[in-house]
């Protein structure tokens, strides 16, 4: 909410609430006024794959660009399941096992053209017995001219439905990277990964103002801001 006296300065509100009131107003001197309303639009969360840099559902049935590595059993890997996909027909998923650490790593991911970048994805991971754990899934990023991989989420809730996470990953921005899922399983346990994606979130928009007609100093004023 904006207050601008005919001649004199402008005045700024922030407003969270549905509706407003003008404490200031007795406090302003006499003259004539007018008050305008703008508002910012933030980006809604289905609108936010608008410009997807990158993406991977697993659609083709296979791994196909990436790398599935298990130090202790070349047998024991994430697969590609086809039974429990949020979309589509394919998922990742790896199952029960005993302290394993299954890495699945992805192709280069380019952003050095990109303004912001979100990684998105959706996970299940659950447990078939109260007397075990959900596995623990590490989300680690790493970037072309960097040595090691730095963590940025850790899965290690249990959720029997697909749950979106949202990881911030602006400090990659202007640089080439990978992304990598790395599972310590647990016995009786289960993970599915599907819909991976960056992508580049629209920042909020200021609209513009809209102004009141005049107002003459008289009374304390109230708004709406419902609508």
């Amino acid at each position: 909410v904006a207050t601008e006296n005919v001649v004199g300065p402008l005045n700024t509100t922030t407003v969270t609430g549905e509706t407003y009131t003008d404490k200031d107003w007795a406090t302003l001197e006499n003259g004539t006024y007018k008050y305008g309303v703008s508002a910012f639009i933030e980006p809604q969360a289905q609108t936010r794959n608008s410009n997807v840099k990158w993406e991977a559902g697993f659609e083709e049935g296979n791994f196909n660009g990436w790398t599935n590595t298990n130090p202790s059993s070349q047998w024991y890997l994430w697969s590609v399941n086809s039974q429990t996909p949020r979309t589509g027909n394919y998922c990742a998923y790896l199952y029960n096992g005993y302290g394993h650490t299954v890495t699945l790593t992805s192709p280069s991911i380019d952003l050095r053209t990109a303004k912001n970048s979100t990684l998105n994805f959706y996970y299940q991971n659950y447990r078939y017995s109260s007397t075990y754990y959900p596995s623990t899934i590490n989300v680690k990023v790493k970037a072309t001219d960097e040595s090691g991989w730095s963590t940025v989420y850790t899965i290690s809730d249990e959720t029997k439905e697909y749950k979106l996470c949202e990881v911030n990953l602006d400090r990659y921005i202007g640089k080439i990277i990978q992304i990598s899922f790395e599972g310590v399983t647990k016995p009786y346990a289960s993970t599915f990964i599907d819909d991976i994606a960056i992508v580049e979130v629209s920042n909020a928009v200021e609209s513009t103002i809209s102004w009141s007609n005049e107002v003459v100093k008289r009374t304390a004023l109230t708004f709406n801001n419902a609508a």
